[in-house]
């Protein structure tokens, strides 16, 4: 299993060239490959860091602290759809369920306790 935060960036390409030119990131994934990219990934040694694109899917969800999400956790799971039934049985907040995604993995959001975000994955 990984897990990386995922920061919501209003300019996806400033926040790529602060990362990458200022800190010596590296690309590691770019989606789409070509246009205005909604969602790049980056690592630095052997930490990762994703720059998305703002969605209401995802972005809209205020935490628990009153302050809107920024961020979220992202982290890649085996058996997606048992480990959402799972959760969902203890009663954690469920934000979106299980759905395959155009770049071939399969995703869900849920809430931890203090109601930030997290994206769940699972690899095709």
């Amino acid at each position: 299993m990984s897990t990386f935060p995922i920061i919501y960036a209003s300019d996806i390409e400033r926040s790529l060239r602060f990362y990458r030119d200022e800190l010596a990131f590296t690309v590691k994934f770019r989606w789409p490959e070509a246009g205005a990219a909604e969602y790049v990934y980056l690592e630095c040694d052997r930490s990762g860091l994703g720059l998305g694109r703002p969605t209401n899917e995802d972005i809209s969800v205020p935490s628990r602290t009153g302050l809107p999400a920024t961020f979220l956790i992202c982290t890649y799971v085996e058996q997606l759809d048992e480990l959402f039934e799972r959760l969902r049985a203890h009663a954690v907040k469920e934000l979106a369920p299980p759905t395959d995604k155009p770049w071939g993995e399969r995703v869900a959001y849920v809430q931890d306790p203090d109601g930030y975000p997290v994206m769940l994955i699972q690899r095709s």
